[in-house]
């Protein structure tokens, strides 16, 4: 599921099924580093949309969290414990960060959720159809650590 006004109508009607969170965290840099940051958010969120796809009915996808990359990293961990909290309220058990900034590595044991960190792959001059089935497969890498936290 997706937050749009389609998915989240769903989402209330089947709230039961639905007890994991996916947030992209999409840093925002400027100067040097744009470019750098500019192709990871595209990756995270080609990412997190493809992720969404295999567990549709699992999962549901928010909209990324976008932060500057020179915040401290106790105001960023205190932004997503804060979210944690409020997912958690509303029922969600489990919680996927997925960043391919690796600040947030330093930070991980703080999270009240998953961080999956994937490094960083320049996609933005790939060829639309190679690109997704990239993406893909970086996904299906992954499948299995999120099963292993629903079965833990």
């Amino acid at each position: 599921m997706i937050w749009n006004g389609r998915d989240t109508r769903l989402y209330q009607q089947e709230k039961s099924f639905i007890d994991s969170a996916v947030i992209p965290l999409l840093p925002i840099e400027f100067g040097n580093e744009m470019r750098q940051a500019a192709s990871q958010g595209e990756y995270i969120q080609l990412f997190a949309n493809c992720l969404e796809k295999q567990f549709r009915g699992r999962i549901m996808l928010f909209p990324p969290i976008v932060y500057l990359s020179q915040e401290m990293a106790n105001e960023k961990s205190s932004l997503l414990n804060r979210w944690s909290d409020n997912l958690q309220e509303e029922g969600f058990v489990h919680l996927f960060f997925i960043t391919s900034d690796g600040n947030w590595k330093s930070i991980e044991s703080h999270l009240n959720g998953t961080l999956i960190w994937l490094p960083a792959t320049p996609i933005e001059d790939m060829d639309d159809s190679f690109k997704y089935d990239f993406i893909e497969n970086q996904v299906k890498q992954f499948v299995h650590k999120i099963i292993e936290k629903w079965e833990k």
